[in-house]
């Protein structure tokens, strides 16, 4: 029963991290390079996950399991304000970026 409910909460907690994604990247990313755009940040988090879950596994018999975690939630403060400095948009749309810098050239 337990590990149903784990799964539950984990699928619903994976899909507002995903319904979250794609509108973030088109503030980031034009129209026709989403889709690229999209799987190649996928790909790196499968990776990523695959790769945390071996070094995890092999530190924790040295460090113990908290420690990881401890490790883990510095890189992800890290990251997080790495995104909230360098990422600043300017538009909900890239192309809409695109679109009034076109306007602009023909100017």
């Amino acid at each position: 029963m337990l590990s149903v409910a784990a799964g539950l909460f984990f699928g619903i907690g994976y899909g507002m991290f995903d319904a979250n994604n794609m509108p973030i990247l088109c503030q980031f990313v034009s129209s026709r390079q989403r889709a690229m755009a999209y799987g190649f940040m996928n790909s790196v988090g499968v990776i990523m996950g695959a790769i945390t879950t071996q070094l995890l596994g092999g530190l924790a018999e040295k460090v113990g399991l908290g420690m990881c975690f401890a490790f883990m939630g510095v890189i992800l403060v890290v990251a997080l304000v790495l995104q909230l400095v360098v990422l600043r948009p300017k538009y909900d749309d890239k192309d809409e970026e695109l679109a009034l810098a076109a306007d602009t050239e023909e100017l």
